[in-house]
């Protein structure tokens, strides 16, 4: 799992990154407690929590199909502890 945190004017160019890249690929972006997940193929794979000039980027690196799914049901948890 990688996390990366973004402050001030970048924070923007990291939701609109987050938001083509899982189109690009795919998924689709949706809301889950607060924050925005991507959805691909029924398991998430990354999230993005914060707001305004904040933005915290979470997502599974080189995750296989097997390990998205089974982390799926704990991801808004795991934005949520990030995002605090």
């Amino acid at each position: 799992m990688r996390v990366d945190l973004v402050e001030g004017a970048d924070s923007a160019a990291i939701r609109k990154s987050f938001t083509d890249t899982c189109a690009e690929n795919g998924g689709s972006v949706r809301d889950s407690s607060g924050a925005k997940v991507c959805d691909r193929n029924g398991s998430v794979v990354e999230g993005l929590a914060g707001d305004g000039d904040r933005a915290i980027s979470v997502y599974w690196v080189n995750a296989d199909t097997s390990t998205a799914t089974t982390f799926t049901p704990a991801f808004a948890r795991i934005l949520a502890a990030v995002a605090d």
